[in-house]
Parts: structure tokens; sequence; C-alpha cells
């Protein structure tokens, strides 16, 4: 998706292909696309929940995970909304870095 991504800029960026151009758009708005965005929010907030420098409140891990969550009914993914829901309940920073690389392991096979 990156190398896409990038491809589609340079497209853009040169104004020339104008059908490839329609074609990639195409792509980046439909259910791959959409769920790769969630897969990469999903991942930044694994990076808030890491890093070291300026500690995040759980409280606002978990609001982002229910926005999450709300996306995820788009697709009508129970096991990982399931997951959200189990990781939402643990109050343990550590233990809920552990469950957080479950979660992201469930959504690389969707």
């Amino acid at each position: 998706m990156k190398a896409l991504k990038r491809e589609f800029s340079l497209l853009q960026l040169e104004g020339k292909n104008q059908k490839k151009i329609k074609i990639y758009e195409d792509i980046f708005n439909s259910s791959l696309g959409y769920m790769n965005n969630i897969i990469n929010q999903l991942k930044t907030i694994l990076l808030m929940l890491e890093q070291d420098f300026r500690p995040v409140h759980l409280s606002d891990i978990y609001n982002n995970l229910q926005t999450v969550k709300q996306q995820l009914s788009y697709f009508n993914i129970r096991n990982l909304s399931n997951e959200i829901d189990s990781l939402c309940k643990i109050r343990n920073k550590k233990k809920c870095m552990i469950h957080w690389r479950k979660l992201l392991s469930i959504s690389k096979i969707i």
C-alpha cells in the first residue's frame, strides 16, 4: 500500500496517466484502503502506548480504541471488536501492551 501511495503521489505531481491515478483512487477509497487506515491507526495507538517521553493516559488510548471499533463495524469483524473490548478492560500498561500485540497480529490476518 505504501508503494502504491508513493507512485500515486508521483503521478499526481507529474500530471500524467490519469487512468492509473483513477485506479489508485478507487483502491484507496475501497474497503482495502479503509482497512489499511484502521490498521495504521492501531499501530499509531500502540506507539503512543509504548513511548516513554510523555506518558499517555490509558483512558485516552481506550477512547481512541472505541473510535477504531466504530470504524470496524463497517466490516462486521466480531473477533477484532471483542479483542478491543477486552483490551479496554485492562488497567495495567504492561499487560495492555502484551494484549495489544495480540490485537495487531489478529488484524494482520484480516
